[in-house]
């Protein structure tokens, strides 16, 4: 939400720059916003064009582009919203006024779009459009009563007013309450990276919140870190966190299932690093989401370059309970984990952390 958000924002103050030259943005669309890790960029330089009068010509555009996702997000559909985006279009506005104002939403939506429509346009083209004289000074008044209605300013207060909603998924709070600078394990595996002097970037799959993406960033040489979870809220809280660090990108990302239109570069392509780091995630794929383990080692090894840091669970879904420990498969062993580990990487540790983590280290056979 807040990474739509700010790019919404972006778009906003591009054109109001490009207005102080008598210039505005043609195609204020989202697909002219990229993200350089965390910072939202415009990048359509070919999309400036003379102004033609104090209302925004993109002002339709962004409004699908930007508020309608944005609202809909606001009001707990956001689903809907990430859709919108994979689907690489815009929700249609009528049915979107339908949602917005149940009743009366069609009759709301043809005067509006009529309104803005003409109040958009320039005197030439409702003068050179418009045959009928009548028609014409209606067009003309109304050109005037609404010069300043469908511009940046109102389309800033309105995306400034949007608040996401707070909703609880399965694991959004699941880093309330760590803190890696005091606890041993996250000290042991940032002494294994500090050991990798070739390696500048990380990719952590199920980083969560991103706790030990920042410890990472922070406390070791890594300079470059992308930081996944497929929990869109725990993610979100991720970028609030860390929107003023460098080279920090979280990414909505699902290690198992990833989403993605069928001309996309792949996305191991896209977010390939030199250590892939997945701690506390294989048991949940192999044990609750019956995931083979043959499948998980090949994608991460399509995500290194060089290395992974990789933890296996022996007590399985084990939740801390030393007296109520979950029954696992009889395959489900230390050696087993060990052994199909060596078909993909060349292993260079393994170290037991704790009772229920056993630490795997590895650098990536060569092709």
């Amino acid at each position: 939400f807040d990474m739509l958000k700010d790019a919404a924002m972006v778009v906003l103050e591009v054109n109001n720059i490009a207005n102080k030259y008598n210039y505005e943005v043609m195609d204020g669309h989202a697909y002219n916003v990229v993200f350089n890790m965390n910072r939202p960029q415009y990048v359509d330089f070919g999309s400036f064009v003379k102004r033609r009068n104090n209302n925004w010509v993109s002002y339709n555009i962004f409004y699908n582009h930007f508020y309608i996702p944005l609202y809909l997000w606001s009001k707990g559909y956001s689903d809907i919203a990430r859709n919108i985006f994979l689907m690489r279009d815009y929700f249609n506005e009528k049915e979107f006024f339908k949602i917005k104002y149940p009743l009366g939403g069609q009759t709301i939506y043809k005067i509006l779009n009529m309104l803005r429509k003409v109040s958009i346009a320039s005197k030439d083209d409702i003068y050179k459009k418009i045959s009928n004289k009548y028609k014409k000074r209606i067009a003309i008044a109304i050109n005037n009563i609404f010069k300043n209605k469908f511009n940046t300013y109102v389309l800033y207060n309105k995306i400034r007013k949007l608040k996401k909603p707070i909703e609880k998924s399965a694991w959004y709070d699941y880093h309330n309450k760590i803190n890696p600078a005091t606890n041993e394990r996250f000290l042991r595996i940032k002494e294994i990276i500090n050991n990798f002097k070739d390696a500048s970037s990380v990719i952590e799959l199920a980083s969560n919140q991103g706790k030990f993406s920042e410890f990472i960033y922070e406390n070791t040489h890594i300079k470059k870190i992308i930081a996944t979870d497929y929990d869109k809220e725990a993610v979100n809280i991720m970028y609030l966190n860390n929107k003023d660090r460098d080279n920090f990108l979280p990414l909505v990302y699902d290690v198992v299932r990833t989403n993605g239109r069928k001309y996309d570069e792949y996305i191991h392509n896209r977010i390939k690093s030199d250590i892939v780091i997945a701690l506390a995630l294989t048991h949940h794929l192999i044990l609750t989401q019956e995931v083979p383990i043959e499948y998980i080692f090949r994608t991460m090894s399509r995500l290194t370059n060089k290395y992974i840091i990789i933890e296996f669970m022996p007590l399985g879904l084990y939740a801390g309970d030393i007296n109520n420990i979950p029954e696992v498969p009889s395959y489900y062993t230390l050696e087993w984990f060990k052994n199909e580990f060596k078909k993909h990487f060349i292993l260079i540790l393994d170290e037991k952390l704790e009772l229920n983590r056993h630490v795997f280290v590895g650098k990536l056979k060569e092709a």
